[in-house]
């Protein structure tokens, strides 16, 4: 009988260190959850909780263009290769997809955008503000455009005002302290075609949704600022179709040309700033938190290399 009645004293106890993984025992790395295989940038300083009311404004003394180009290092993509590749995908409207009116941009497996001299194009390059401040933007002085636009002409997803890029980013919002203030900027994303396309989209934020677009019709998503992801935009109906949308609570972002160039105007001057670059398929060049960049007035350069593998 006393051993029972010591059992029933100490089998608690035995329970409770168990629970507590062996009494405040070290866990085993090997116990931990699968980490996510794409990986994520930590939002911009204020964006986690309340405080976002202790952000104060970035103090500008001036403006500046940035202007750069990323170039590719060493071994170019297979581009035969993957041209053949993306046909090859085509079970449903081929004739239409591949119809002599397409572009290049819409008759490729275009992750890869890269010219003679190496340069590549739809990286998005977009700017951080120091820790702990924003960039207070003038929403009086507009300087972007009231609608982003990808389209569907064919089967691709095109920036309607820049076929060449499948990779866009928006403006929706701007910072004052804490809060966010809607710009006024939609996106669209429209089906000029005259076939059928299905919209799915997700990736940022709690951004998510999918939706069959008729020929001729559009619809609008909406985004809030987010520097850790993009929004990934494909077509169940033809899988092979991606597009990329960035939203920022700032204008200063852009995308590169098919020479791998770009330009960032009227960037205020003040402190130096984070310079990020993001590729659909290396993603982060730079590290997620970029790379310290400092401004000069007037114009400021800043190239990027990348590698293919």
């Amino acid at each position: 009988m006393r051993f029972w009645n010591r059992w029933l004293l100490i089998a608690p106890v035995l329970a409770l260190c168990v629970a507590l993984l062996g009494c405040g025992g070290k866990k085993d790395e090997d116990d931990e959850p699968a980490r996510p295989k794409r990986p994520t940038a930590d939002k911009p300083a204020g964006d986690k909780g309340p405080s976002t009311s202790s952000l104060k404004p970035y103090e500008s003394n001036g403006v500046t263009t940035i202007k750069g180009k990323v170039t590719l290092d060493g071994e170019k993509p297979p581009v035969a290769e993957l041209t053949k590749a993306f046909q090859d995908k085509i079970k449903q409207d081929r004739d239409y997809c591949l119809a002599a009116g397409a572009s290049e941009f819409e008759k490729s497996f275009f992750e890869w955008v890269v010219d003679d001299k190496g340069g590549v194009g739809n990286v998005v390059v977009w700017l951080r503000p120091p820790q702990g401040q924003y960039f207070k933007v003038d929403l009086s002085k507009k300087t972007w455009k009231d609608d982003v636009q990808i389209d569907q002409p064919h089967c691709a997803f095109l920036d309607k005002d820049t076929p060449s890029h499948h990779c866009v980013v928006l403006f929706p919002a701007t910072r004052d302290g804490g809060k966010l203030v809607p710009t006024g900027q939609k996106f669209l994303v429209d089906n000029s075609a005259s076939i059928n396309h299905n919209t799915k989209w997700g990736g940022a934020g709690e951004t998510s949704g999918n939706q069959t677009l008729n020929p001729k019709q559009h619809m609008t998503i909406d985004m809030k600022p987010d520097y850790s992801a993009p929004l990934r935009i494909e077509c169940n109906i033809h899988p092979w179709m991606r597009g990329y949308a960035w939203a920022f609570d700032h204008p200063y972002a852009a995308v590169t040309n098919p020479d791998g160039s770009f330009e960032i105007k009227d960037v205020p001057v003040g402190a130096p700033v984070q310079v990020v670059a993001w590729h659909e398929v290396k993603e982060f060049l730079n590290g997620n938190k970029g790379e310290p960049l400092e401004l000069k007035a007037g114009e400021t350069t800043k190239n990027f290399t990348m590698r293919y593998k």
